[in-house]
């Protein structure tokens, strides 16, 4: 058997995941797996550098409060967006429609 723990920021997930450490339960933590990959890869260095435009390696390890601030930009950005994209295609759909009708007098 196989359980995912999964929950927002603070839910609980860590805690959950050491009592099954104690209890002899094997845990795979795939945020500390994500630090070390982030820490160590070179690879998915560079490809942090080219994703996020900025180096978030240059004190020498990940700047993780950094990081977050950018993606909490990002989501905001992207909420944004999507409000955008939403009014302009139902506006588009609306024109559509019109003009379907329009060709059915």
């Amino acid at each position: 058997m196989k359980l995912g723990i999964t929950g927002g920021i603070g839910s609980g997930k860590t805690s959950v995941c050491r009592v099954f450490n104690v209890l002899g339960i094997p845990v795979f933590s795939a945020d500390a797996e994500a630090r070390e990959i982030m820490d160590s890869d070179p690879e998915i260095i560079e490809k942090v550098k080219r994703i996020t435009g900025t180096d978030l390696y240059a004190s020498g390890s990940l700047a993780r409060m950094e990081l977050a601030g950018l993606s909490s930009i990002m989501k905001i950005f992207l909420k944004r967006l999507m409000q955008l994209f939403t009014l302009l295609y139902s506006n588009i759909s609306e024109f559509g429609r019109n003009l379907y009708l329009l060709h059915m007098l």
